[in-house]
């Protein structure tokens, strides 16, 4: 996000978004110009041009998403396979706006190599690659039980049986799709290890 997002919104929009910011840094012990008020300005843009929120209560969505991203910080990272590199950029972006790092690979090769020395906690592939289809990174995400989501305008018809039941985010998509349904996966990875340690 930069100030350019806010030429797109109307002046009392643009206000509030700016209010709202400000004070959630003011509750916060932050300033605008810092990281964490760099993120929550982004976040303010984007709940505005969702349509969802408005007005008053844009602060009050900006605190809970603020503090959903401080529970997922210790997510070590997000992996990122796509060989379109101006989706993959504006994938990372959203993401990183939400305070979640980013690994990103453009082929299977490379997304195989990385994986073999760490594991993500969710992955988002295209199913296909240049270099060929991401079953092969699916099954292994799936055996060390990171969360799936293919990330493609392939049908789920066209695949194979035992990839059917991973989530699908659809291409084209939104940002709030984006965010909604990594955060939909990693709060689901979350609840599945508490259940685990539990048993």
């Amino acid at each position: 996000m930069s100030l350019l997002d806010l030429l797109y919104l109307e002046e009392t929009q643009a206000d509030a978004v700016i209010a709202a910011a400000h004070q959630w840094c003011g509750a916060h012990g932050c300033k605008i110009t810092d990281d964490d008020g760099k993120k929550a300005l982004a976040i303010a843009v984007r709940l505005f041009k969702s349509g969802k929120h408005g007005g008053p209560d844009v602060l009050q969505a900006l605190t809970e998403e603020m503090a959903a991203m401080t529970s997922l910080a210790r997510v070590s990272s997000v992996l990122v396979v796509e060989d379109e590199p101006l989706i993959a950029l504006d994938i990372e972006s959203v993401l990183q706006a939400e305070g979640l790092p980013v690994d990103y690979c453009a082929s299977r090769e490379e997304a195989l190599k990385l994986i073999a020395s760490q594991a993500p906690l969710v992955a988002l592939l295209d199913f296909h690659l240049n270099d060929g289809e991401a079953t092969d990174i699916a099954a292994e995400l799936k055996a060390r039980n990171v969360p799936v989501i293919f990330c493609s305008g392939v049908h789920k018809s066209d695949i194979p049986l035992e990839f059917r039941e991973a989530t699908w985010l659809f291409k084209p998509f939104t940002d709030q799709q984006l965010v909604d349904v990594v955060r939909e996966a990693l709060e689901m990875r979350d609840f599945h290890q508490q259940m685990g340690e539990r048993a």
